[in-house]
């Protein structure tokens, strides 16, 4: 299987699951998503994640360089002919696998962000319905639990 695509099937992951984040989901399904995630950071998957994350980065710097080394090759008088045809598909290669790699790294950091957004909101909206179950502070329930 070439890099090219394992970095398409991350793509497609990742802009699913950045389309269920932004979804507006009833809390129920908040919770699921959430809980899906939480176990996407289990010591079992804690890893492959990171190993994926780190060959995806890895893959984005080789791309760049692949792509830097053709830039300079097109303005050489001595090309010609159907040496000419090959850098410039060469040339095209590199510069459509770099900008996917490119794509699929500001992806990923843009749903990591937005998957702490989402994280942060739904403790927040729990802690929200505990304060509001529990009595008020100067209600006469809550004063009569402090005496």
């Amino acid at each position: 299987m070439s890099p090219t695509y394992l970095i398409l099937l991350v793509l497609l992951f990742t802009g699913l699951l950045l389309t269920m984040l932004l979804l507006p989901l009833p809390s129920f399904g908040t919770r699921i998503l959430l809980s899906f995630l939480q176990k996407l950071n289990s010591p079992l998957l804690f890893y492959p994640t990171r190993l994926l994350v780190g060959f995806v980065l890895i893959s984005f710097f080789f791309s760049f360089t692949e792509m830097t080394k053709y830039q300079d090759r097109g303005n050489d008088a001595m090309v010609e002919g159907l040496a000419k045809t090959d850098l410039h598909i060469s040339r095209w290669r590199s510069e459509r696998n770099f900008y996917l790699h490119c794509f699929c790294v500001t992806l990923m950091c843009i749903t990591w962000a937005v998957q702490n957004l989402v994280y942060t909101n739904h403790k927040l909206e729990e802690e929200l319905t505990k304060l509001q179950s529990s009595p008020a502070v100067g209600s006469p329930a809550r004063r009569n639990k402090i005496d």
